[in-house]
C-alpha cells in the first residue's frame, strides 16, 4: 500500500471513529442544548480531522475543492443497492455491519 492511500485510510477511520463516538452522527440534531461546548459536537470533529488534514499539505490537497467529493460519487443504482443493503442491516439489528 502506498503512502497516500494509508493516509486516506487512516482520514475515512478517524471520520468512522467520530461517527461512533456521537452514536452514528455526523451533525448536531436540530435544536440541540446549547449548553453544549462547542468542542463537544461532532460537527467540531470532522472540523478539525479535515483541517488537520488540509494543513498536511500535498498529500490531500482535493479536500478544499468540492469537485473532488462530486467526481468520485458513486452511480446512482450503487448507491441505492448500498442504502438497501444498509436498511436490512439495520431492521435486522445489526448496527456494526451497517456501518
Amino acid at each position: 500500500m502506498d503512502y497516500k492511500k494509508g493516509e486516506r485510510l487512516k482520514l475515512l477511520l478517524s471520520l468512522l471513529k467520530i461517527a461512533c463516538q456521537h452514536y452514528g452522527k455526523l451533525r448536531s440534531p436540530f435544536g440541540s442544548d446549547t449548553i453544549l461546548k462547542e468542542n463537544d459536537t461532532p460537527e467540531s470533529a470532522v472540523a478539525k480531522l479535515f483541517a488537520s488534514a488540509k494543513m498536511k499539505g500535498p498529500e490531500f490537497p482535493q479536500y478544499g475543492m468540492p469537485t473532488y467529493c462530486l467526481q468520485n460519487l458513486p452511480s446512482e443504482g450503487q448507491m441505492r443497492a448500498m442504502a438497501s443493503e444498509v436498511q436490512n442491516l439495520l431492521i435486522s439489528g445489526k448496527k456494526k455491519e451497517a456501518l
